[in-house]
């Protein structure tokens, strides 16, 4: 979960390719976020919905591992 300008898009993709490199497993990887500007295409991304402010948004997670397995 990324947003704001805290943590760019490079923090993400290092994470990714990190996993990539030290895993010989199958992977999907999804970032939520609100700019999916410069992340790498494997990324799966899902759109962060701006309504909920600060910590809250974290909250949202529950309705997108739903979204995402159901």
């Amino acid at each position: 979960m990324k947003w704001g300008k805290k943590y760019d898009s490079e923090y993400v993709n290092k994470l990714y390719r990190g996993i990539e490199r030290n895993t010989s497993k199958n992977f999907d990887f999804f970032c939520i976020t609100e700019d999916e500007q410069n992340l790498v295409p494997e990324i799966l991304t899902l759109k962060l919905d701006m309504e909920f402010k600060g910590w809250m948004r974290k909250s949202i997670l529950f309705d997108y591992k739903c979204k995402i397995n159901c």
